[in-house]
């Protein structure tokens, strides 16, 4: 496709030359197959305005916008494709104080929101679970522990990571919060980050014992081998994402998004050099356009993380 040779930001804004050109890839995002309207499922409609399609069968006037994270925005099309631009052609992530720079935005906090609600796009989903043999652990940071400097997290917080570990260097990865520090919590997780009959493999917590659906390996150290190293795929995994929250935010982050942050990075962790800037920016905007409005209320107080696609 001639959009794999998309590698600017000029040659971005050259592939939508109007404003009607970002209207037009929206709405093939929404119907790839045709348009079809929500209210009956006919086929046949005719556009009455630069974004409002009209059904010919039951007259019912649609958006291209309705009901995708882009609904009631007062921002443009083209700066919300932009700025899923500008994120994801780096593999560094982006601050809110960057974006705002790059689409010279008015505001920080319009900057703010506007990557909030494309990272709640970052999800991951059924068809991002891991497979093959998967290493997992976690990041249990307590809350009476002193803050030190290199901490990113000081608040009570639990990070369970999963990460393919078939080859010398980690594959995909799965990152996210779980509720505490129990069996059923890490059960949960690898149902949702790990596809039934892949291996695991953990430490010795009696937290993982019974787990069902998988191969299930137990590895064991000797505490004599201080080379010896635990679960080395998640560790390097752990490294690089302690390297890229303090790269990022310095501050800190709080608990409240901890999970769009974690999603954020492993969105960019995963495809890597897998795929091309374009190929990239369309699988940002493809969930962007599946996912429900994020109204600005529920990003003040986030609800608790769920994994779309999985039971």
């Amino acid at each position: 496709m001639a959009e794999n040779h998309l590698n600017t930001s000029f040659e971005f804004r050259s592939h939508f030359p109007r404003n009607e050109s970002y209207i037009d890839y929206l709405a093939k995002l929404r119907w790839p197959n045709g348009w079809v309207c929500p209210r009956c499922q006919a086929v046949k409609a005719r556009r009455v305005r630069r974004h409002r399609w009209l059904c010919a069968h039951c007259r019912y006037e649609t958006s291209v916008t309705a009901g995708t994270i882009f609904q009631d925005s007062h921002l443009a099309l083209e700066t919300w494709f932009r700025a899923i631009w500008e994120i994801t052609v780096g593999k560094e992530g982006m601050s809110a104080l960057t974006l705002q720079r790059r689409l010279k935005l008015n505001s920080n906090r319009t900057a703010w929101i506007l990557l909030h609600k494309l990272r709640q796009a970052m999800v991951p989903t059924e068809l991002d679970r891991l497979s093959g043999v998967v290493e997992v652990d976690v990041i249990h940071r307590k809350r009476e522990q002193t803050p030190v400097k290199g901490q990113w997290i000081a608040e009570n917080v639990v990070i369970a990571i999963a990460a393919e570990a078939d080859r010398a260097e980690a594959g995909r990865v799965w990152v996210q919060t779980v509720p505490d520090l129990t069996r059923t919590s890490l059960h949960v997780f690898i149902a949702a980050a790990v596809a039934p009959g892949s291996t695991v493999r953990t430490d010795g917590s009696h937290l993982y014992q019974k787990l069902r659906g998988y191969t299930h390996q137990c590895q064991t150290y000797d505490e004599r081998n201080p080379r010896q190293e635990k679960l080395q795929h998640v560790q390097a995994i752990i490294k690089e994402l302690n390297s890229w929250m303090l790269r990022l935010y310095p501050g800190g982050v709080s608990t409240k998004y901890l999970n769009d942050y974690l999603n954020e990075f492993t969105f960019h962790f995963n495809p890597r050099g897998d795929l091309s800037k374009w190929e990239r920016f369309d699988r940002l905007a493809r969930q962007a356009a599946q996912i429900k409005p994020t109204p600005y209320a529920r990003l003040e107080k986030p609800q608790p993380v769920r994994t779309r696609g999985v039971n």
